[in-house]
């Protein structure tokens, strides 16, 4: 396993989730396909109860994400509360859309692909979990890191 820097900015997202959980209110939060524009755009800081935000917690102390990198995922994120008609809640969508764009732009490590496989392994068997939500997440990620590499390539061979 790669040694891995602590950055503060992880500490903080979590931190501001916390708050969040705790003086929010988390359930008429979610987004959905209906759902006023307000909620597509707060809905990734409320979470469902406390597991749910200790699983994205730990999802995000174990992948260490730069704040370059959220800023990146989050729009893709919002884009996807459009693509459920059940609401949702959660960073988790976020996330799903950075390792999206990290596998093909800035390179997934192994540690972090078996973090994101084992993840997926483990929610199989938790109800209510927005599989839609992070299915179009990760594959809007992936799309749009596609479509920049080949921009990118096309710029620089030019």
């Amino acid at each position: 396993m790669p040694k891995r820097k602590n950055t503060p900015f992880v500490y903080i997202i979590t931190g501001l989730l916390l708050v969040f959980y705790l003086f929010g209110d988390n359930i008429s939060n979610g987004a959905s396909f209906h759902s006023p524009l307000v909620n597509h755009l707060t809905c990734h800081f409320f979470h469902a109860n406390l597991f749910h935000l200790a699983a994205n917690a730990l999802c995000l102390f174990l992948m260490r994400p730069s704040p370059k990198q959220l800023l990146y995922a989050y729009p893709i994120a919002v884009l996807a509360t459009f693509c459920t008609t059940t609401p949702t809640v959660g960073i988790s969508a976020v996330i799903y859309a950075y390792i999206g764009l990290y596998i093909i732009y800035w390179r997934l490590s192994n540690y972090d692909l078996l973090t994101f496989i084992i993840a997926n392994i483990i929610t199989i068997f938790i109800p209510n979990i927005a599989t839609t939500m992070h299915m179009v997440s990760f594959f809007i990620g992936l799309l749009c890191a596609m479509v920049y590499k080949r921009y990118e390539y096309r710029r620089l061979n030019s």
